[in-house]
C-alpha cells in the first residue's frame, strides 16, 4: 500500500510554494491568507480533492504535513472533513488556541467544492484571487491568491 506522503508527494508539482499567514480583509475582519504561486494553488487543489477521495479512510490534514507549505506568525491549520449535510459553502475554521491554530472544518459532500474552487484559480491566472464562501459562525475568513499571476498573463 501507499503511503499518503507519496501520495501528496505525486500530487505535488515542481516549484509549488504557498504562505499561509493571518491578515485582515478590507473591513477588517480577520481573515487567513493563502499566498501561492501557481503551481501551490494547483498542488493544494489536487491534495484537497485527494482528500475528499481517501475521506472514508481519512479524516484529518494538516497543512504544515505539506511539503509545499510555509506558515508565517506560529499560525497553524488543519482540515477535518466534518460529518454534517453539504452546505454549498466552503466549510468555517473554527480557532483552537489563542487566535494562531484553526481547524477548518469541511463538510465531506463540500470537499469537493472547496479542490475545485483552488484550482480555478490555479485553472484561471486573470481571476488572481478568491475570498472563500465559509460559514456566518466562521472564526475567520480565507482568502486564497495567486502571487505569479502576471507571469500568466
Amino acid at each position: 500500500m501507499v503511503s499518503d506522503e507519496a501520495h501528496i508527494k505525486f500530487m505535488t508539482l515542481p516549484g509549488a510554494h504557498l504562505l499561509i499567514c493571518l491578515g485582515f480583509d478590507p473591513r477588517g475582519q480577520s481573515e487567513v491568507l493563502f499566498l501561492g504561486n501557481r503551481s501551490g494553488l494547483l498542488s493544494l487543489a489536487n491534495v484537497i480533492l485527494w482528500l475528499w477521495a481517501e475521506s472514508w479512510r481519512r479524516e484529518l490534514l494538516s497543512l504544515s504535513e505539506l511539503p509545499f507549505v510555509k506558515t508565517q506568525d506560529k499560525i497553524a491549520i488543519h482540515i477535518r472533513v466534518g460529518t454534517k449535510k453539504a452546505t454549498g459553502g466552503h466549510g468555517f475554521l473554527r480557532e483552537l488556541d489563542r487566535g494562531d491554530t484553526f481547524e477548518w472544518v469541511i463538510p465531506e459532500d463540500d470537499l469537493q467544492a472547496v479542490g475545485l474552487s483552488i484550482h480555478r484559480l490555479a485553472a484561471k491566472p486573470e481571476h488572481e484571487y478568491e475570498r472563500l464562501n465559509l460559514d456566518t459562525t466562521s472564526a475567520a475568513g480565507i482568502h486564497v491568491r495567486m502571487t505569479d499571476a502576471r507571469e500568466w498573463l
